[in-house]
């Protein structure tokens, strides 16, 4: 479980990390500048100040295993939005559903690993799925 946890992390660090990655292609295809490029990185984690005690709220209620699908889903659903946006709010838009699911896909896989793992093995399950982030960046 740890290691499909581990994987299904990855995709928030590619995520996060995907509008630098595409700067090159992205900036002039939308006829972005350089500020509306950093809004579109900065807006995956702008969410995470109004979701994150909801979605914590949610996930308890409703299970992790649904918040994690619901939280991937949405990143999937932003990254298409995003892929096929013609301009720079809808880009906008995309970014900011694929940061919601971010945030629930963070939420429920902390709280996953915690109700797993106990002791000594639970501070080393989080460190593996926190190094998760890293590491997809650095695929991006």
């Amino acid at each position: 479980m740890l290691a499909t946890v581990f994987f299904a992390r990855l995709s928030t660090g590619v995520q996060f990390q995907s509008i630098a990655a595409v700067a090159p292609v992205m900036v002039p295809d939308l006829h972005l500048s350089f500020a509306q490029l950093g809004w579109l990185i900065g807006l995956f984690s702008l969410p995470g100040i109004v979701v994150a005690f909801p979605g914590g709220a949610a996930g308890q209620r409703l299970g992790e295993r649904w918040a994690a699908m619901v939280g991937l889903t949405l990143m999937a659903i932003g990254a298409v939005v995003i892929a096929l946006a013609p301009t720079f709010l809808m880009a906008m838009v995309g970014r900011i559903v694929s940061g919601i699911g971010g945030i629930i896909v963070n939420l429920a896989f902390a709280k996953m690993i915690a109700g797993w793992f106990a002791g000594k093995e639970m501070a080393t399950a989080m460190g593996v799925m926190l190094t998760a982030w890293p590491v997809g960046m650095g695929r991006a």
